[in-house]
């Protein structure tokens, strides 16, 4: 009883000393009403479960029993006093209230109140929802409560924490989130028992809407050109013609996911945002709900535009070039910040996409919790911003302290001004249990161990990084260990703490330099790889290739011969195997390689099977390399070194190139110049080769692309 009472003041119900407490028990009626039925059921299921007793729901009320009410705004039958209350709060707001014998749940729309039932049960009776598999259910035969009189309206009216948990309508209810975006709003299989948010159609300006490469330059549309914006309304009027909207559910307009953009009908000194904007407004001031623009990579700086935007037109603000182990306010993220700034000045709605985890890594340990979480209280301090949307391990489970940041976040969505360690801690006590002082620990050292080397966390972060170097896991694994004591005879516990170590066993594995600890990584890590909801081990990355190449032999890479001498990660930066998109070629051993293992492809194929996406490229002018070796058919003879043995360049068409069969000695490694690039002013979205497609080369070996610092580009 005084830990539900520690949750309730810790989450700022106000509590009164009552003279009679109010005795919930399993004579307990649950009364409803038409609008507020699903919600009953939903609150009926869990009493059960606490009381271990039948519970009677009615649309009766009684003077003689407790009774807990649920109540909608829009009910007819609704007490004015309640219904006046209800008027004054935003949408998803809610209310709790003990009016003599009867606890009132009374929302303001459908689901205020399931956020209402959920929030009794978790505030007043104990109940923790913390994850889409694992809750606490108390077991009681009465549980006695005082005054109640809690207010609960949400801070940001878009809550959106975009991971595989929260996919699920009835765990994202639990959690008080309310959005679905992209594939989530026209997701079908969902339980109708559970309303389903504010949805936010996306891809209305994809390359299905228009197919004409007299619209398009650099990988973009020309948003500068009318055309384009009618074109694109009228293929949007169709698509809209089968969905099924409601008033509250929005639509983004999305250029292509790449820094470069089209210069045609920009004049000198307009910002590339401005044509983007004019042709979201064209599209928004047709149509009655609300349309977002992206302000995204190039359309991320607002133009100096003075016109009036349309009233519905809404910006979607995504600082994704941040580096995300500080906030935004930050002087590293100046420019950043300073652009949002600008947004308000527009004097329209604003929705904030942040990132909450490493789309280069799912598993690797990534000390952002901090910095996310002054974002988001700086955000609440702004009153133009009104969304956020956390984007996560969307494809999968498993990610990094997934379970834990799916919770605290949409906590602090709900409300910025919680304090995190306060949340984490509450998190960590109920599912780690004996082990949450070392959870907690643990955390917090790596927070600071990246602190002190003072890098950028990107969005997709290396595994190079200093932070994760072996000392720091060695340190990181002794903490979890220390806490596996505590939980050995604790199995649930137990199972949570072991899935932390993932982001240790994958770190050492892929870099090889774990040393002794190696083998328990690898049988830790496989072991863990068994959950059948864990997918992908980066953005794109089928956790089917991990597990292909748990077991090969990998050792610490050595140094390329023109980077001797040179500062790593400053003077040069070194991208392994593991960090290429790899669409069609296998990791083997290769014991000439520089660390052991390096990607194939059969010089049969064609496909750019190797790549190197380039968007947390280091600002600078580098000099780009790619250890490459080619296998030659025995049969090859002299008058074949002229058949062209590799392709390369830099998407999307900065440089090309090709290099012959005579320039290479058969299965021998050599460094390939694919080319100089400044990437101040050049935006390249990824580098590439293929193999040649001929019956001269047999396979084609990519070891490692590295950069090396060019100061005289």
């Amino acid at each position: 009883m005084l830990k539900i009472l520690t949750l309730i003041l810790f989450f700022t119900a106000t509590i009164t000393l009552h003279a009679t407490p109010l005795m919930i028990n399993s004579d307990t009626r649950i009364v409803y009403t038409k609008k507020t039925k699903n919600a009953s059921m939903v609150l009926r299921e869990y009493l059960q479960k606490i009381f271990s007793q039948n519970i009677v729901t009615t649309m009766q009320n009684s003077t003689n029993t407790p009774q807990i009410k649920l109540i909608h705004l829009y009910d007819k039958t609704i007490d004015s006093v309640i219904k006046n209350k209800l008027q004054k709060l935003r949408t998803d707001s809610f209310i709790l209230e003990r009016i003599e014998n009867q606890v009132i749940i009374a929302g303001t729309n459908d689901r205020a109140i399931f956020y209402g039932v959920y929030h009794f049960l978790e505030y007043y009776l104990g109940c923790q929802f913390l994850t889409q598999e694992f809750e606490i259910i108390p077991s009681h035969k009465v549980i006695y409560l005082e005054s109640i009189n809690d207010v609960q309206e949400p801070h940001f009216e878009y809550r959106e924490y975009f991971s595989l948990e929260s996919d699920d309508l009835e765990f994202a209810t639990k959690c008080r989130l309310n959005g679905r975006l992209g594939h989530r709003s026209v997701n079908k299989n969902q339980s109708l028992k559970f309303p389903k948010g504010k949805a936010i159609y996306n891809d209305f300006v994809s390359s299905s809407l228009i197919n004409d490469d007299q619209y398009s330059c650099n990988g973009q549309y020309d948003f500068s050109n009318i055309t384009v914006a009618k074109i694109a309304l009228k293929e949007m009027q169709k698509k809209l013609y089968t969905l099924q909207i409601k008033n509250d559910d929005g639509f983004l307009l999305e250029h292509e996911d790449r820094e470069s953009f089209c210069t045609k009908g920009i004049k000198k000194g307009i910002m590339p945002s401005e044509p983007f904007l004019k042709y979201s407004s064209y599209i928004a001031q047709s149509l009655k709900n609300k349309v977002f623009f992206q302000a995204y990579q190039w359309s991320r700086t607002p133009p100096q535009l003075k016109k009036e935007l349309p009233t519905n037109l809404t910006i979607f603000y995504s600082p994704i070039e941040a580096d995300l182990s500080k906030p935004l306010m930050s002087k590293t993220n100046r420019a950043i910040y300073r652009d949002l700034l600008d947004w308000t000045k527009f004097d329209r709605e604003i929705y904030i996409w942040h990132y909450a985890t490493n789309f280069g890594g799912y598993f690797q340990p990534y000390p952002n919790l901090y910095a996310l979480d002054y974002d988001l209280k700086t955000f609440a301090e702004i009153s133009n911003i009104k969304g956020i949307f956390l984007q996560s391990s969307y494809g999968t489970l498993g990610g990094e302290l997934l379970a834990l940041r799916n919770w605290v976040f949409s906590k602090l969505m709900w409300d910025p001004t919680l304090k995190i360690d306060k949340l984490i801690q509450i998190f960590c006590d109920a599912y780690y249990k004996d082990a949450s002082t070392y959870v907690q620990e643990y955390i917090q050292k790596i927070d600071q161990i990246h602190q002190r080397m003072e890098e950028p966390l990107l969005l997709k972060s290396s595994l190079n990084m200093k932070f994760l170097a072996p000392p720091s896991l060695q340190y990181l694994e002794k903490i979890l260990e220390e806490g596996l004591k505590k939980v050995a005879n604790d199995p649930q516990a137990k199972v949570h703490l072991t899935e932390l170590f993932s982001g240790i066993d994958y770190v050492r594995i892929m870099r090889g330099d774990g040393g002794k600890g190696v083998e328990k990584s690898k049988n830790r890590l496989k072991q863990f790889l068994t959950h059948p909801q864990i997918h992908n081990f980066y953005e794109g990355g089928d956790i089917a290739h991990l597990k292909a190449i748990i077991d090969l032999k990998r050792k610490k890479p050595s140094i390329p011969k023109l980077a001797k001498g040179l500062h790593t990660g400053k003077d040069w930066f070194d991208y392994q195997e593991y960090e290429l998109k790899l669409c069609c070629a296998d990791l083997v051993e290769d014991s000439v390689s520089s660390d052991g293992i390096s990607a194939k492809m059969s010089g049969s194929e064609g496909a750019w099977g190797f790549q190197l996406p380039m968007l947390n490229f280091p600002t600078g002018k580098w000099d780009i390399y790619a250890n490459v070796k080619i296998n030659f058919n025995k049969d090859h003879s002299f008058l074949d070194n002229k058949a062209i043995a590799l392709y390369y360049g830099i998407h999307p068409t900065f440089i090309k190139g090709v290099k012959l069969v005579g320039q290479f000695e058969d299965n021998v490694y050599q460094s390939v110049k694919i080319g100089s690039i400044d990437t101040t002013n050049i935006d390249a979205d990824y580098i590439w080769l293929s193999p040649p497609e001929n019956k001269e080369v047999k396979s084609v070996y990519v070891d490692r692309i590295y950069i090396i610092k060019n100061n005289n580009l």
